[in-house]
């Protein structure tokens, strides 16, 4: 990783990709109730199995997830993810300057697969006090590192790439919920058809002086979907550029289906206007993905038994997962 150039590129590659959302909880609420918080989510989660995903693009399957939530005795409790790209069509989702300057390099890097593994802990209040993300990319272990620690209100947030390294500091609101586009989000409880809440989101491209673009959430309606091969009710959860962040506000980001136990069954994310979709897995197909996962999930998963899950997880989407019903209102 003694490579200056590579790790320039390696950093602009995670930058085009791994935005962290930061939900924040607004104070008084927006509208209709307050959004999702950590303690709750630790709540409902604690007698879950993982939650398994199969990840999708233009219908074709090209990766798994997989989110588990570990319990301290101490009371602290940690949610662990692992996002695994089998067959990442670069082409497809980056734009025509990145592509251009990330082929020539990773022609020589095997096959472009992608492994995200991230660990968040949450202390005995419910309150997010830590996060790490480490990205391997094709045969980089740790190509890109991320650690966040908040003090008080303050994040304080550093990327690394080989000898390369950034460091900023945030404010965040308190009972922040964090994550990132390209990680599912397991749980939203407590949804009721509008409510909203705000979502900055951090982007490193926006200016150093502006590095949040505030997107708004919207719990807009219930959609029946077709889930285990049956049909369940669902929220459906709409992000959207906000009004007042200089962003379009019909411009939709992200969605989610989410049961009405709290259980998100499937998260769209546009990645450079290329809709990613992960749908979360049944029981069973579930099982036979988290089962076969090493006991650490604090450490990476062995490449072959990445792809190994990869071929489970294609295989699992073509049977009994999720698959939206067209609705008057669908865009």
């Amino acid at each position: 990783m003694g490579n200056q150039p590579f790790n320039v590129i390696v950093v602009l590659f995670w930058l085009a990709t791994m935005s962290w959302l930061v939900a924040a909880k607004v104070l008084p609420p927006l509208r209709v109730g307050e959004p999702p918080n950590y303690g709750v989510i630790v709540d409902e989660s604690r007698n879950e199995p993982p939650a398994c995903w199969a990840i999708q693009m233009n219908g074709k399957t090209i990766g798994w997830a997989a989110n588990k939530l570990e319990r301290r005795k101490e009371g602290i409790s940690e949610l662990f993810s692992h996002v695994y790209f089998g067959e990442l069509p670069l082409d497809e989702l980056a734009p025509g300057w990145l592509a251009g300057v990330l082929k020539p390099v990773l022609s020589d890097l095997e096959l472009l697969d992608v492994e995200k593994r991230s660990r968040l802990v949450i202390d005995p209040l419910g309150r997010l006090t830590e996060f790490e993300s480490n990205v391997r990319l094709a045969n980089l272990i740790d190509a890109i590192k991320v650690k966040g620690r908040l003090e008080g209100s303050t994040l304080r947030l550093t990327v690394q790439s080989g000898d390369i390294s950034a460091t900023v500091s945030r404010s965040l609101a308190p009972n922040a919920l964090m994550g990132d586009e390209l990680t599912p989000q397991a749980r939203l409880p407590n949804l009721r058809v509008g409510q909203q809440w705000t979502v900055p989101l951090y982007s490193p491209f926006r200016s150093a002086t502006s590095p949040l673009d505030i997107l708004q959430a919207t719990v807009e309606r219930e959609d029946p979907v077709i889930w285990d091969g049956r049909s369940v009710n669902t929220h459906v959860v709409v992000y959207r550029g906000d009004s007042g962040s200089g962003a379009a506000g019909d411009n939709t980001r992200a969605r989610m289906w989410v049961r009405e136990d709290g259980v998100v069954l499937c998260q769209e994310v546009g990645v450079f206007k290329t809709p990613v979709r992960f749908k979360r897995l049944p029981p069973r197909e579930a099982k036979s993905i988290w089962n076969a996962l090493p006991e650490d999930w604090s450490q990476p998963v062995p490449r072959q038994l990445s792809r190994e899950l990869f071929e489970k997880a294609r295989r699992a989407a073509s049977g009994a997962g999720f698959q939206a019903v067209a609705t008057a209102t669908d865009p």
